[in-house]
């Protein structure tokens, strides 16, 4: 019994590994004056909240299992600010965990951020996040115009 728990241990121990799901993607960007093109300092940048879907199939009779991943209260809205540059960068959600299977991460995570300054119109804009974008939605400029 021992020489079996020798040779199995190790063997337990390297099947299991670390693993990284995202349920909720980053946003990255940055936010300029759509007449002149200069950066706008202290823009609000928020992504919408994310809620947890059920088992249910959708319309198209899939199933969304990379949202069903989402912790049961939901991942709240993130807002951040842009800086002197107007860059700004909310970070992907997820959860790491040591797990003897593998959960595979979805081809990609739809993002929609809301962006607002004073003295602007409201922008909403979409992106996706993959594996190759660090599971951040790259938006590059977002152009806001006077009201």
């Amino acid at each position: 019994m021992l020489r079996h728990a020798i040779v199995l241990l190790p063997l337990a121990v390297g099947l299991a590994a670390c693993n990284t799901t995202y349920y909720a993607p980053g946003a990255a960007g940055r936010v300029v004056d759509a007449d002149t093109g200069k950066p706008l300092r202290g823009a609000s940048v928020t992504r919408e909240a994310i809620g947890r879907a059920s088992f249910a199939p959708g319309p198209d009779g899939r199933i969304d299992y990379q949202s069903v991943l989402v912790p049961a209260e939901g991942v709240p809205a993130e807002k951040v600010v842009t800086d002197q540059s107007g860059r700004f960068e909310i970070r992907p959600a997820g959860r790491t965990q040591i797990a003897f299977l593998y959960s595979h991460n979805a081809s990609g995570l739809d993002c929609k951020v809301l962006v607002t300054a004073d003295g602007y119109e409201t922008n909403e804009v979409s992106g996706l996040a993959s594996a190759k974008t660090f599971w951040r939605a790259d938006f590059g400029k977002i152009l806001l115009k006077k009201r």
